[in-house]
């Protein structure tokens, strides 16, 4: 993930240091969605178009890709010295959006592709 997302910066001509999100698409049991970083605070936001199912805690479904994501993302701030002005703590926050639901089975990657399109970190207030 490291080497990958150094190359993809350096392409892009972006620097970390300056960028308040760095969204990343998922792609886990053939569904995605997307984690949103930001780096100024400690709140990650998880873009899915599928609901969790009730009785069903974040854990369940997004703790290993959620804790794989932050512990890659520090290695990278590591690497680039960045490390010391990374919060301690990564807060998960699930963005809950008028279109999500749980009876569409095929359409996660064009929500997602989308997500990348319009979301800017507007959190609950975003209407794509």
């Amino acid at each position: 993930m490291v080497e990958r997302l150094e190359k993809e910066m350096n392409e892009a001509g972006a620097d970390v240091k300056h960028l308040d999100m760095i969204m990343f698409p998922i792609h886990k049991h053939a569904h995605y969605y997307i984690y949103c970083f930001y780096p100024k605070n400690n709140i990650v936001d998880v873009i899915d178009n599928r609901m969790l199912p009730d009785g069903v805690p974040f854990e369940n479904k997004y703790a290993e890709t959620f804790n794989n994501m932050v512990a890659g993302f520090k290695v990278f701030c590591e690497k680039l010295k960045l490390s010391d002005s990374l919060p301690p703590t990564w807060v998960p926050r699930i963005l809950i959006m008028p279109w999500r639901s749980n009876d569409n089975n095929t359409d996660c990657g064009v929500f997602a592709i989308r997500h990348l399109e319009t979301y800017r970190g507007q959190g609950h207030r975003w209407d794509s």
